[in-house]
């Protein structure tokens, strides 16, 4: 635990992330690795600005991965239908159709973030030299087929899709009763419908009560994206070996994936919640102060710096409260951290390692092919066989907006 995290989306409505939630997972873990696109780069360089990104770069504290297409949920109207896609693009150049190459592709996102002439040369040739450039999630993964259409192929099961979209709706409308409806996936040639029983327009107006539209609208397409967002995510981190940074309805959404793949390959096919919550009561409002201007985040850079002489405490740990508080205390001492109200921060980690481990001494496992695994459920099996845990540091977003609303 701590050793290193994978971030590609967030919970806020943009989906970008913003610098206080960056600043805290990085008092925290030893390696953040950013996995970025070119509207996640513009929205990282105006967030913290292209010097920090190089002082972060420089100092070991990031890995960076840019991946040349950018992921979305589109949606087109046939009368009263929705067909929607899970689509991956490109930004195009000047001539219609024509790809842009990578070095390009990232030097108009600089360009595009306002800052200096100098500061933009010095962050290309930063950002060229150090991240992993890849054309598509596919080359990243090693996967032969199309992700998008693996990833459809997992939500046409039906109970799968029913849960995802149930726990979903459970956690954009957190504070109230949500009744469990069906949902079912049939295929278009030009995409694909989701049918359900539920009234969706009448559950976006009990979420309009607290959330306002120019936050977020329940739609299907919206809620398609949490669950494409989360299909990705997860296989970033278990690519990369890494827990990652999710947000309370994406944890929800993780949870009902592995449990189901779990559930599968045991024989027995009884329901399985392998994850439990740590939660870290100690802590300080470090995103507050850098979110609300009350601090920048050139002012956490000191800070790291200092937290990296205590970084072998956490090192491989197991969960230890004592332990992650005297690291909290040494690292943030006579700063401007230790001067701030105090914050829980949580993480849901996987305990189901044991459970596997069992499985498969004692014969009680049911071969990926034996029940049917798609490819993306086997890909992340095979990962947790040999170790990788799906633990995750959660930023409860829509939470905290509501709260302060």
């Amino acid at each position: 635990m701590f050793e290193k995290i994978t971030i590609r989306s967030v919970a806020g409505p943009d989906q970008n992330l913003d610098p206080g939630t960056l600043a805290e997972v990085l008092l925290f873990y030893g390696k953040t690795h950013l996995v970025l696109d070119f509207g996640r780069l513009i929205a990282l360089i105006k967030a913290i600005g292209a010097a920090n990104i190089e002082f972060l770069i420089d100092n070991g504290f990031v890995d960076i991965t840019y991946i040349l297409s950018q992921t979305g949920v589109a949606t087109n109207k046939l009368g009263p239908l929705e067909i929607h896609g899970l689509v991956q693009f490109q930004v195009n150049g000047r001539e219609a159709k024509k790809r842009v190459s990578a070095e390009s592709q990232i030097e108009l996102a600089v360009r595009r973030s306002q800052v200096s002439e100098p500061a933009s040369r010095r962050l290309l040739k930063k950002l060229m030299h150090a991240a992993e450039v890849k054309d598509s999630f596919e080359r990243l993964i090693g996967s032969e087929r199309n992700i998008s259409e693996i990833a459809i192929d997992l939500l046409d099961d039906r109970k799968l899709l029913t849960d995802l979209m149930n726990e979903c709706l459970g956690g954009l409308l957190y504070w109230t009763n949500v009744p469990i409806g069906r949902f079912s996936l049939h295929r278009d040639k030009d995409g694909f419908i989701i049918d359900t029983d539920m009234r969706i327009d009448q559950l976006n107006k009990v979420y309009s009560e607290k959330v306002p539209p120019s936050h977020s609208s329940i739609t299907r397409a919206y809620l398609l994206t949490f669950i494409w967002d989360s299909i990705l995510d997860l296989h970033l981190a278990s690519h990369y070996g890494s827990e990652l940074l999710t947000g309370s309805i994406q944890e929800r959404l993780i949870g009902v994936r592995i449990g189901s793949m779990l559930s599968r390959v045991k024989k027995d096919r009884t329901e399985i919640n392998e994850f439990s919550d740590f939660v870290f009561a100690d802590g300080k409002s470090v995103r507050g102060a850098i979110n609300s201007g009350q601090r920048s985040f050139d002012d956490i850079r000191d800070i790291l710096i200092k937290a990296q002489k205590f970084r072998r405490w956490l090192d491989g740990i197991n969960p230890d409260k004592s332990l992650i508080k005297a690291y909290h205390q040494e690292v943030t001492a006579e700063t401007w951290i230790d001067r701030l109200p105090g914050k829980s921060s949580r993480f849901a980690l996987f305990t189901g390692a044991g459970f596997l481990a069992d499985l498969v001494l004692t014969g009680g496992f049911a071969t990926a092919g034996g029940v049917g695994l798609g490819l993306l459920d086997t890909y992340l099996l095979d990962g947790m066989i040999k170790g990788w845990k799906p633990n995750q540091f959660v930023d409860a977003e829509l939470q905290n907006f509501v709260a302060s609303n």
